[in-house]
């Protein structure tokens, strides 16, 4: 089951995330990370093998996603689909 975390602002992960938008147009209001464990064992087991084939552990990357709450609900409830990406709302 997935749960939406609100990172506190006095944690690394939410400085790291926030100094990763440096540019002055943007204003962060809460980052939010969704939490998923059975995607998470997942995906490590999967990096462990990328990790191996490349001979290093930078293979992963970090999505950013900004979006309504009505759609980080129905990320909750239905995943997030990479063919999507790029539309605005997805709840209808």
């Amino acid at each position: 089951m997935s749960q939406l975390q609100v990172l506190d602002q006095q944690t690394d992960e939410f400085r790291k995330v926030a100094n990763s938008f440096t540019d002055d147009y943007y204003q962060i209001i809460p980052i939010e990370r969704i939490e998923n464990e059975t995607w998470r064992i997942i995906y490590e087991e999967e990096k462990k093998t990328i990790d191996k084939c490349h001979c290093s552990n930078q293979t992963d990357c970090v999505l950013f996603y900004g979006c309504l709450r009505t759609t980080s609900e129905a990320i909750l409830q239905r995943g997030f689909d990479n063919r999507i990406v790029g539309i605005t709302d997805f709840t209808s």
